[in-house]
Formats: C-alpha cells, structure tokens, sequence
C-alpha cells in the first residue's frame, strides 16, 4: 500500500485479513470436538501464515468474505505499530539488553503516542471524525495480538490501570463524536461500527483482570459485581454495553465473545445509567495522566525508540558492544526511509 494512496483516498474501507488472534479463536472454535483438538489448537497459527502466504486470504482473494473491512489508513496505522513503533522498541530484536521491563515500557509509549494523537485532532479545530475513527478502529486489533505481551508485565499497576481506563474513555470520546453527526446507528456510514465495538469489548476481557478502575467513581456507573466477565472490572465497558443497547447497535464479529453479549446486556440492565448527551459526554481526559507520567507537558514520544538513539548508546546495551545498525542501515534512517521488522 502506497504512501500516496493513503494520502489521497485514506478513508476508503478495504478488506483485510483476520488478525492472528480471531483467527485462533474461530478456528478452535471449529475444531474443539475434535479428538486430536489439542494438536489441532497448536496448528491454528500455522494455518493462518500458510494461508497468507499462499495468498488464500481475504485480502488476496475477493471471492472470499470473511475477512475484516477498515479504513485504509487504519490498515497503514496497524501496520505502522506491528512492523516500526513496537518493534523498534524490543532490545531482543536488536540483541540488546537494557532492562527487564524495557519492551513493555516501550509498547506503554506506543499507547501513549497514540492516545496524544487522538487527543491533538479531537481538539484541532479541523480534526476529521473519519480520522480519529482510524486510530479507533486500529488500536484494538493491536493490542489484542500476541506483541502485548511485555505491556502486560510492567511494574507501574497504577499506570497501567489509568491507560487501560483512559483507553476506554478515549474509545467514547471518539463514539460520542460520531453520535453527534448522526452516525451512530446500525446503517452508519461507519461500515465497521459493531465490529469496532465488539473488538473494544474483546479488549476490556483483555485488560480488565486484576484491574483497580481508577475512573470507577461515578454515580449510575454499577460496579464489577454486575457480572463475573473481567471487562465489568472497567466503568466504559459496562458503558459501553449500555449504549450499544441504547443506539440499536449489536456488539458482534469477533468470534471470542459473540455468544457472551446477550447475557452481559442483560447482566447491566436497569443498573447502568448513561450521561447526558453532550459533546464531551464521558469526560475524556489526559491531564491526570499526563501530569503524572509525561515528560513535561507530554506524553509518549520516542524515548525508548531503539533507532532513534546514537550509535554509542546503541552499542552500551549490546551483548557485543557493538552498534546492531550497520552503516546502510543509519544511512537509510537518515534519509527518512524506514526500517521494517517482521
């Protein structure tokens, strides 16, 4: 997908394949009467790879149609994050070692930097709901997949607590912007509503164990003994199974938690009462965040951003003391071109 594509048609939705993660589940799915389901489970990865490279997958082959729809410029953030932000960020990768916690510190700034994007075109006087709709409908596929798994064993809970509430809380700025131009319905020009829903849910069973909500104050809210789902542990997903009620919109797509919906709706029923409808009507909000843990008046950045650093910082933290980066290599970083890793 070329640069100039994105640039000129960026809110076109294209068909995709399905992330490594939903494909495992509908596959075991399938397979779990087997006999052999247990050796079966293990091959469900290597089906997916087998698939895509022989180019048997939705995005290849259009007579297929199950595959994914998002916006082309959601497929070049996803993208971005998978082969650039999150790898340059994994000393492994470059056979370094700095500190145990390193990569999933390096993976919270990716969040982050995404996070201070929304907030920059949320707030910009031309900011397009189509583009912050990319961010959205990116995010969670990310951080579903198996790369998370660092992010998740940080040392900072109370961090990690607040960004996984203000993920959420972001997730509605982003809906409530959509409610205010009329499109959040089940026929919006939003092709990928209910998935995007469905996805956001699969993500708070993700990050909702073990989880003190720091935003869990409010009034009209219920609380996580509504039901035994990890997600109920976060104020927005019991929000959001509320709302989705209220606008007519199913939370379907993502095999994980299609046959659990129906029950957590009926779980919140008469116990979650929405806000008011009003341009910022969840209360998004990073100063706290940002007065805590930015570095000045921000967030993110590319501190931990392995290729951004200088040669000898590089070589300080690698097992052979030399720079991992050859001379092509900085010389193409240098010419603005960019180092992918699969």
């Amino acid at each position: 997908m070329s640069e100039e594509k994105i640039k000129q048609d960026p809110y076109t939705y294209i068909t995709n394949c399905l992330p490594r993660f939903e494909f495992k589940d509908r596959y075991n799915k399938q397979h779990q009467e087997d006999e052999d389901f247990d050796e079966e489970e293990r091959e469900a990865g290597k089906t997916w790879a087998k698939e895509h490279n022989e180019r048997k997958c939705p995005c290849f082959d259009k007579s297929r149609t199950d595959g994914w729809a998002m916006m082309r410029k959601a497929f070049a953030r996803k993208m971005d994050v998978e082969t650039i932000e999150v790898p340059h960020r994994e000393p492994d990768l470059f056979n370094m070692y700095v500190y145990n916690d390193f990569a999933g510190y390096g993976y919270q700034e990716v969040v982050e930097n995404n996070m201070a994007e929304f907030n920059n075109i949320l707030n910009s006087k031309n900011g397009e709901t189509e583009e912050l709709w990319t961010i959205l409908e990116s995010m969670p596929v990310w951080l579903l997949d198996e790369p998370n798994v660092p992010w998740h064993m940080i040392d900072d809970g109370e961090r990690s607590w607040l960004t996984y509430g203000l993920l959420g809380f972001m997730f509605w700025a982003g809906l409530s912007r959509i409610d205010q131009g009329g499109e959040l319905k089940p026929d919006s020009k939003h092709k990928d509503l209910s998935l995007v829903m469905s996805l956001w849910a699969r993500v708070a069973d993700d990050l909702g164990g073990d989880t003190d909500d720091p935003f869990d104050d409010v009034k009209g809210g219920g609380d996580s003994s509504l039901g035994d789902y990890a997600g109920f542990n976060l104020l927005w997903f019991r929000y959001l199974l509320a709302l989705a009620k209220e606008a007519g919109i199913p939370i379907k797509g993502v095999a994980e938690i299609d046959d659990k919906v129906d029950e957590w709706t009926s779980q919140i029923e008469g116990k979650v009462k929405l806000p008011p409808k009003k341009a910022d009507r969840f209360g998004w909000k990073t100063k706290k965040y940002t007065k805590q843990y930015g570095r000045g008046s921000k967030i993110g950045g590319e501190h931990f951003k392995i290729t951004k650093w200088t040669r000898q910082e590089r070589a300080k933290h690698a097992f052979d003391k030399k720079d991992p980066l050859g001379d092509e290599e900085i010389k193409a970083l240098k010419n603005g071109m960019v180092l992918q890793i699969m």
